[in-house]
């Protein structure tokens, strides 16, 4: 398991421009549809580096199965404190999915 949480490490750094990305594309489509249906303010975001001011990251999750390993990051976000914002992706490292903090599990 510590072989698996460092090779997932390691895949994220090389990924870290896409993982930014597909966080601010999530950002400013589902969470901007949201925040306005709510009434909430909504913050423009220019630089992927400001989300260190709206997301903390929690845990990193890490499941073997028989043939693949599943893994997800889970963060607190200022926007949806209830449920988080969490990321899935598949054994070459690619964003499976992103949303709500349940879908990494």
């Amino acid at each position: 398991m510590i072989a698996a949480a460092k090779t997932c490490l390691d895949v994220i750094k090389d990924y870290v421009d896409k993982i930014e990305q597909a966080i601010k594309t999530y950002y400013s489509t589902e969470v901007k549809e949201t925040v306005e249906d709510q009434g909430c303010e909504y913050v423009e975001i220019d630089e992927a580096s400001q989300f260190s001011q709206l997301m903390t990251p929690i845990e990193l999750f890490i499941q073997p199965l028989s043939t693949k390993i599943v893994v997800g990051l889970y963060f607190t976000c200022d926007w949806d404190e209830e449920s988080g914002i969490g990321i899935r992706f598949d054994t070459q490292g690619n964003i499976i999915r992103i949303g709500t903090g349940e879908i990494i599990y």
